[in-house]
C-alpha cells in the first residue's frame, strides 16, 4: 500500500479507541447537531477525562469508522504515525444498511446480492467526519489536540467484483487515519463486531452499546449495571424529557442490544453469558 515501517497484524487493531465512546467524541444520536469546540467533561467509574469536537459527530460517523477497521482488507502504519487502512466501501454500505433494507431484493441486482446503504450518503458521513476536529484530555494525563480522525481518501489501483454489476469491477478506497486517532487505537482499543451496532434503531442505544463494550463486564455488579448510570455516562440531563425519551428508547433498542451481549432488565443492564463485554486493552 505503500511506503511504511511495516504492515500489521490484522488481528492487532481494534476496532475503535476506548477513549472515543467513554469521552463522547461522538454525540450519542443519530441526528449530531454542530459543536464549536467546547469542552465536554465525563465521567465513569473514579476516573474521567474531557474532550471537545468542531463538527457534527454523531453514532452513524462512529458506524462508519467501526465498520471500516473491522472489514479492512490492510492496514499499515507510515513512518509519522498514521494508520493507512485499504476499504472496501461496499462492505461498509453492506454493514451500515438497516435490518429491513438488507431484506430486500431488487431484479435489477444478483439473486444472492444484499441491498446496500446509498453510495452518496457513506460519502457525506465519511467527508463530514474529514471536516471535523478533536482534542483530547484524560485523566491519567494523556492528551492530543486539534486533529483530524480522517485526513485523507483516496482511490486505490487495487480493485474487487462489483456484486451490484456483474461482469464489472469495482475500484477500492485508502484512508488515512490521523496520528492522534492512531494513537487513541494503540492506547485502549475496544474489540467488537460492529454490525449489531450499526443496525441499533436509536443513537442513544448504539452510544450505549459502545461505551458498554469499553467495559470489563466482570466486573460489574452482580444485577448489572443502573441504566441511570450509563445514561449519566452519555451525558444526558438527570431530569426532565429529555432523560424520559433516552430510558425509552434504550427500552426499545433492548432486543437490538442483545446482538452484542448487552441484556435489558427493568432498570439495569447486564451481559450474556455467551458474549460478555470485555475486549478492551492492548493485544500484540
Amino acid at each position: 500500500m505503500g511506503a511504511s515501517d511495516s504492515d500489521l497484524d490484522q488481528e492487532s487493531l481494534p476496532t475503535a479507541p476506548a477513549l472515543a465512546a467513554r469521552l463522547r467524541v461522538f454525540q450519542p444520536t443519530r441526528q449530531p447537531v454542530e459543536l464549536s469546540g467546547e469542552w465536554i467533561d465525563t465521567k465513569w467509574g473514579k476516573s474521567g477525562g474531557r474532550c471537545r469536537v468542531i463538527g457534527a459527530l454523531g453514532q452513524r460517523h462512529a458506524d462508519v469508522l467501526d465498520l471500516m477497521m473491522f472489514t479492512r482488507l490492510d492496514s499499515e502504519r507510515t513512518r509519522s504515525g498514521r494508520l493507512r487502512l485499504l476499504i472496501d466501501p461496499y462492505l461498509l454500505r453492506r454493514g451500515m444498511a438497516s435490518g429491513k433494507r438488507r431484506a430486500r431484493r431488487s431484479k435489477k441486482r444478483e439473486r444472492d446480492a444484499t441491498p446496500a446503504y446509498s453510495y452518496s450518503q457513506l460519502i457525506e458521513l465519511v467527508r463530514e467526519i474529514m471536516a471535523a476536529t478533536f482534542e483530547y484530555e484524560s485523566a491519567d494525563g494523556s492528551r492530543g489536540g486539534d486533529a483530524k480522525i480522517i485526513e485523507k481518501r483516496e482511490w486505490s489501483k487495487i480493485s474487487a467484483h462489483d456484486p451490484l454489476n456483474p461482469g464489472r469491477e469495482r475500484r477500492l478506497w485508502r484512508i488515512t487515519l490521523g496520528m492522534e486517532w492512531a494513537a487513541l487505537l494503540d492506547e485502549k482499543g475496544a474489540w467488537y463486531d460492529p454490525h449489531p451496532i450499526a443496525h441499533i434503531r436509536h443513537g442513544i442505544g448504539q452510544a450505549a452499546a459502545r461505551v458498554l463494550l469499553t467495559h470489563d463486564a466482570s466486573k460489574w455488579p452482580k444485577h448489572g449495571l443502573r441504566i441511570e448510570t450509563v445514561l449519566d455516562w452519555l451525558g444526558v440531563p438527570a431530569a426532565g424529557q429529555q432523560r424520559r425519551d433516552a430510558r425509552r428508547r434504550l427500552a426499545e433498542s433492548a432486543a437490538d442490544l442483545a446482538a452484542s451481549g448487552l441484556i435489558i432488565e427493568g432498570s439495569h443492564v447486564r451481559a450474556s453469558v455467551a458474549q460478555a463485554p470485555g475486549g478492551v486493552g492492548k493485544k500484540g
